[in-house]
């Protein structure tokens, strides 16, 4: 038990650490809300506008769990509807100025205290690190109700990056 406090214990310091200065302000949010939030907000701001049934295949999730979780980031105030400019039966999801202004400044964060905290690591360590963590992630009890984006560690060993983290 004391290695996993360890490992907690260690996991949080470098996800604080890759945060930097944005730290309070993007844990305030990634704490308000779910993994499957999260999820959302990362593919829209990846992706930009998208249907709600794009937005669902991308996520490999139901389209009305979809649309569940949108009327949630909606009254956060973190995505936008839209109708659609091409067909008046669907509607299109964006995020909202705000939200991408937070998750740009996120994912640049992220990545540049991932490449800080490490660079100690070579290419085949960071391989190794990705492996594991991905191991963690599909062989844990929750697996099969990870629904919010793709797998981090599913590209090849050259993938492997610390923007693969």
């Amino acid at each position: 038990m004391a290695l996993q406090w360890r490992l907690s214990g260690a996991t949080r310091a470098a996800v604080h650490a890759a945060l930097g200065e944005n730290s309070t302000q993007v844990s305030e949010v990634l704490t308000s809300i779910t993994p499957v939030q999260r999820g959302i907000m990362m593919v829209l701001f990846e992706e930009g506008r998208l249907t709600m049934g794009e937005l669902a295949r991308r996520l490999a999730i139901n389209p009305s769990s979809a649309t569940d979780v949108i009327d949630r980031l909606v009254e956060h105030g973190w995505v936008e509807r839209l109708p659609s400019s091409t067909d008046r039966r669907t509607v299109e999801v964006q995020l909202t100025a705000s939200a991408a202004e937070l998750a740009a400044k996120a994912k640049a964060a992220t990545v540049a205290g991932l490449q800080s905290t490490l660079a100690p690591l070579d290419d085949e360590d960071v391989a190794i690190l990705v492996g594991l963590l991905s191991r963690l992630v599909l062989d844990s009890p929750s697996a099969g109700r990870r629904t919010a984006g793709p797998h981090p560690g599913a590209g090849a060993a050259s993938d492997h990056g610390p923007e693969a983290l």
